[in-house]
Order: C-alpha cells, then structure tokens, then sequence
C-alpha cells in the first residue's frame, strides 16, 4: 500500500490576504495624509483637503498626524501578524519528526458536515476509534478546511493523519486543529 501525501503544515499556502489589508489600509492613511500636507503647502491652510483630514484629527490638537499614526500602526501590525504565523509555521512542522506525534490509518466515516456559512460546531470526522472535530472558521495553522470548504477528509477515503496528541488522549479524541499531516492510500 503506497501514501501519497495530500496535506502537510508546511507547505499550506497562508492567507496573506488580512495581512495585506492592514498595510494596504495603513498605506491608504499615510498616502491621505501626506497628500493633504502636500496641498497645505500649495495652497495654504484654506485647502479643502487638510481641512477635511484635519476634521478627524482631535480638536485640542488642529495639526496632528492622526492619520499617519493609524497608517503606521496598522503597517505595522500587518508585517508583524505575518512574521509571527510563518515563524509559528515553520515551528509546527518541525513536529512531525517528533517521537510524540501518533499515526493514525484507516477510512474515514464522516458523522457531521458543517455547512458552508458555518454555524455549526465543524466536521465530525471519525477514523478508526479517533474522532476530530475540523473547524474551517477556526484560526489554526493546523489542518482546519471542513468538507464544504474543499477539505480532503471525506467518506470512504483511506488515509493516514499524523497528529499531535491533546490531553485527552484517553478518550480517542484530539480535537479541533491537531493534525499536521494527511496521506492517502493510491
């Protein structure tokens, strides 16, 4: 029986798209302000723009850099978020070398599908004696995608899952987010 491997933590894309929001927004603040100190000095404190991005800012202060302060914090706190999850990535899947982590093989019999919207507590995934409850809206960098959300852990295929094991290990129950790597049998 050969595995061909489907999922790993390693090589799962990351969603750069919130990252890029708060540097694409933060550049939006600076680039707004900048242009309003620009016409400032054009065309004088009667400009319409620094008018209006100063009305933001609070009274006490009339020439405050509201703006540029948001912008950067908000740059910041992109950049930052980013680094954090891949350094947090590359971590994880240094795991799967681990004596701790446990393979689990057999076929999947699925007993709850979350739908689509969410709403619901996530899959319920059964394989062998093991149960996993897999979350799409949940944020974990460990295998997380439910089956209405093109996930791979459905009905009747034959996988292998390597897991990090929770504390409740007695019970056959890992819990949401545990798995690092999935391979299925071709």
């Amino acid at each position: 029986m050969d595995f061909v491997e489907v999922w790993h933590i390693g090589t799962q894309n990351i969603d750069t798209g919130e990252f890029m929001g708060f540097i694409y927004i933060g550049l939006a603040f600076i680039v707004l302000e900048s242009v309003a100190l620009l016409s400032r000095k054009i065309w004088g404190s009667n400009s319409f723009l620094f008018n209006f991005i100063n009305a933001f800012s609070r009274p006490q202060y009339p020439n405050s850099k509201i703006f540029l302060l948001i912008g950067g914090i908000l740059i910041l706190f992109g950049i930052g978020n980013y680094f954090v999850i891949n350094t947090n990535l590359s971590r994880m899947s240094k795991y799967l070398d681990h004596p701790a982590i446990k393979v689990i093989e057999g076929t999947i019999n699925v007993q709850f599908e979350q739908p689509e919207s969410g709403h619901a507590g996530g899959d319920i995934i059964q394989i062998d004696k093991y149960i996993f409850k897999i979350n799409y809206f949940s944020s974990t960098l460990y295998y997380h995608n439910s089956i209405a959300h093109k996930g791979i852990l459905t009905s009747g295929k034959y996988l292998k899952i390597y897991v990090l094991p929770s504390n409740e290990d007695e019970k056959h129950n890992f819990g949401a987010g545990k798995i690092l790597k999935i391979e299925e049998r071709i």
